[in-house]
């Protein structure tokens, strides 16, 4: 027979249990990130944008998980279904690509294959915020199509922003990153004194003049964001650092 104080000590043991799982949003049988010791700083210097299951920021991302964001082995998982739909960390810190210190943005990630229907998403950015409306790099993989000339599948690519005009064509250059690896890759971004620079595996990518973009604000961002799909799509992260 369970005496009434050990069966209220099981049940108080159950729901700490549970709220350390990270629940948040329903999502039981989630991990919460957050249980990620070497991804805590990252965490705290950001905020979590899941549209448009959630109309608001995710500030307090202790103990929080979902199903469109959560731990998976040594991991952060990333998922997001719908076009125009993303879950992203927003990092806080601000800054003009002027910055005499240089702004950095370093993760390892991996793009798991993607479903027949998946045909572009975007890993990560750096956006230009309210005012520009439109960001100034966007990394994003493409299933096919023709950039530069040549036809490019299971690829990675650059978007870099030539100017502040926010339509027009020719206003965007695209850049080849390489080919998507089945495995984890390193991805560095770094801005400083108007030069954007793009390292993946430690080979520079991409290295842009940007000073018409230093009138604006800007910040990093990292996650999946769909531009095109019928299913969801995974984005895997085991490391990211913001750094200045």
């Amino acid at each position: 027979m369970v005496r009434p104080a050990a069966a209220v000590s099981v049940l108080l043991l159950a729901l700490a249990t549970a709220a350390l799982a990270g629940s948040s949003d329903g999502a039981s049988s989630c991990t919460a990130p957050w249980s990620l010791r070497g991804m805590r700083p990252a965490l705290k210097a950001a905020k979590l944008q899941v549209t448009p299951k959630y109309k608001k920021f995710i500030r307090n991302l202790v103990d929080f998980c979902s199903q469109e964001f959560y731990r998976k082995s040594k991991a952060i998982e990333f998922v997001i279904d719908g076009n125009s739909h993303r879950s992203e960390l927003r990092f806080n810190a601000e800054w003009s690509t002027n910055s005499a210190r240089t702004r950095r943005l370093r993760g390892r990630m991996q793009l798991p294959a993607p479903g027949r229907t998946v045909e572009q998403f975007t890993w990560m950015q750096v956006h230009g915020g309210e005012a520009a409306g439109v960001p100034l790099l966007r990394l994003y993989w493409l299933r096919s199509g023709k950039r530069n000339g040549k036809t490019r599948r299971d690829a990675l690519l650059a978007a870099v922003r030539l100017n502040t005009k926010k339509k027009g064509s020719g206003n965007t250059k695209m850049i080849y990153l390489g080919q998507r690896p089945d495995g984890p890759f390193d991805a560095n971004i770094r801005v400083k004194k108007n030069t954007l620079k793009v390292l993946i595996m430690g080979k520079t990518r991409v290295n842009e003049r940007v000073s018409y973009w230093s009138k604006y604000q800007n910040y990093f961002k990292a996650g999946v964001y769909i531009q095109k799909s019928k299913e969801p799509v995974t984005v895997r992260i085991f490391s990211l650092r913001e750094y200045s």
